[in-house]
């Protein structure tokens, strides 16, 4: 039975795909900073269904969540890489401190749960629902064409996050010891709503 590692399912997206993973009959481990707020997704499928503290910025909770993951339910095939948030200034205003918790967040936090889950897999295999979710801002954005200044940073990070999902696919054919990986990259194009999270500096 396939397992999916879901980031931050407290809400939206993650939420939302967790029970109808679950619903479909498939493993899932459901993850979020807080798992108190995912625990009644876990109480509906109490079979197939793991809770887990994750923080992608700390790589102790990444290898101890993909860990967990490998033990309940013996690998990760699918992983679903939603977590992210936004981050509007102009590049010269930008804070330095939330710069790097940007980065943490929406790439080196998603590249370690990547390094991870297909370590945790044998052989390598993973299905990878990617970042270009995180591509898409609203349709305000792209009316106020002035107002795409401030989100060169989000780019920045995201896109980061989808050329190394992408690297990972392509050149990863085969290990050493000449067994296959199978990486697969699926980018699904959801209409992020993320003002509310968006850390103004203008």
């Amino acid at each position: 039975m396939p397992t999916w590692l879901i980031k931050r399912c407290s809400t939206g997206l993650g939420r939302h795909l967790a029970q109808a993973v679950l619903e479909g009959g498939w493993n899932a481990v459901v993850t979020a900073r807080d798992p108190a707020k995912v625990q009644d997704i876990v109480a509906a499928y109490p079979d197939t269904a793991l809770a887990l503290a994750l923080d992608v910025t700390d790589r102790t909770h990444v290898a101890e969540a993909v860990r967990q993951a490998e033990t309940t339910f013996g690998t990760v095939d699918v992983l679903v890489n939603n977590a992210g948030h936004g981050y509007r200034a102009a590049v010269e205003e930008a804070d330095e401190a939330d710069v790097d918790e940007l980065f943490g967040a929406n790439f080196f936090g998603p590249a370690q749960v990547i390094i991870k889950a297909v370590e945790a897999s044998d052989p390598p295999h993973l299905l990878l629902l990617g970042s270009d979710a995180i591509q898409v801002v609203g349709a305000a954005l792209d009316a106020d064409r002035a107002a795409l200044g401030g989100i060169f940073l989000l780019k920045g990070s995201s896109g980061a996050a989808r050329e190394f999902e992408r690297s990972m696919s392509s050149n990863t054919d085969r290990r050493q010891d000449q067994t296959p990986n199978y990486i697969f990259v699926f980018d699904p194009i959801f209409l992020v709503k993320f003002s509310h999270r968006v850390k103004e500096l203008f």
